[in-house]
């Protein structure tokens, strides 16, 4: 006789609810049926016990063996070694995560009112359209050429370049410009906003540094030129002139925040981390290739305050974080 397997279907016996609860043989039916659809077996039989020291109803369904392996077929578990792991990474070069120390100090940071949320109107990113790449043979053709005042100073040393400027890079990049605050990257130009509308007193220019007292370089934003920015941009990612470029605009809730500061943060790392979360900024996020063709579009760009007034070059003069890979990766 062939061995077999046993399936119980119990259902509790309850005198109070007797009439209400299912027949033994349309239990026994329920059973036959979810055992049927689990399988795919009808060899089976079943047998009906009325065990009489419980209180419920025993229904036993046997089960060719062949469906149901033995546990003692069954391979012995073993735990996961991920040690290979580790040594792969050992073996290219890949940094294991260091474990930072403790902050060397705390940062005081206070961003003032009132809030910039509403200074552009929402959403306030703006996801790529399907745009196809774009080639660096039609922007050149329409006099879009690559940024060439200044070249790009890299934050750290052992960075290749080339995956964010070479022409076959592939990766998407952004560059970051700043509303209201300092990125505290060597030589990133910072940002305030003010209520006036002279185009002569906006864009790139020299101020008293509110931490040294010393003049330094920065961008005056008005609330009419950051918006006239914002749809600028706008209309390069309605058209795709630089490929499928996303844009986003990240503005600061005002009050007091404190920002622990790293040993390796104050020796140039290129960590952006929580740096640009006390910071209004815009970010354009584009295909690498053409970084620096972008770069040369936001710096030639003009502002025009009134119809009656000049219209001035906003962002020449500045220095812009690139940013790739969730890490800061030159100023230009």
């Amino acid at each position: 006789m062939q061995s077999a397997y046993t399936i119980e279907v119990h259902r509790l016996r309850s005198d109070a609810f007797l009439e209400s609860s299912l027949a033994s043989q349309s239990v026994l039916d329920i059973g036959r049926i979810l055992v049927r659809g689990a399988t795919g077996v009808d060899n089976w039989s079943s047998i009906v016990k009325q065990p009489s020291d419980v209180a419920y109803d025993d229904f036993l369904f046997e089960i060719a063996q062949e469906e149901l392996p033995p546990l003692y077929s069954l391979e012995e578990f073993q735990s996961t070694d991920i040690e290979y792991v580790f040594r792969s990474c050992r073996q290219f070069g890949i940094e294991e995560p260091r474990q930072r120390l403790a902050p060397r100090k705390t940062r005081k940071i206070e961003i003032p009112e009132p809030s910039l949320f509403r200074m552009i109107p929402q959403p306030h990113y703006r996801s790529q359209l399907p745009h196809g790449p774009q080639q660096l043979q039609v922007l050149e053709a329409h006099k879009l050429l690559a940024y060439s005042q200044r070249s790009p100073v890299p934050l750290d040393p052992e960075t290749d370049m080339s995956k964010f400027f070479g022409s076959n890079a592939l990766t998407r990049c952004a560059w970051v410009i700043p509303v209201r605050g300092r990125l505290y990257f060597p030589d990133a130009t910072p940002a305030r906003m003010c209520d006036i509308e002279n185009v002569m007193q906006l864009g790139v220019r020299n101020v008293a540094s509110e931490e040294s007292g010393g003049l330094e370089t920065c961008i005056l934003w008005s609330p009419k030129a950051l918006r006239a920015f914002w749809d600028w941009l706008l209309q390069y990612h309605a058209n795709g002139a630089f490929g499928p470029i996303a844009l986003s605009f990240k503005a600061v809730v005002p009050g007091i925040h404190y920002e622990d500061v790293y040993e390796d943060d104050e020796d140039g790392g290129s960590e952006i981390g929580e740096c640009l979360d006390y910071i209004d900024h815009i970010k354009v996020y584009h295909d690498a290739y053409l970084s620096l063709h972008l770069r040369n579009a936001i710096s030639l760009w003009k502002y025009q305050s009134t119809p009656s007034s000049r219209r001035r070059h906003f962002m020449r003069g500045a220095k812009l974080l690139l940013e790739g890979s969730g890490k800061a990766v030159c100023i230009v």
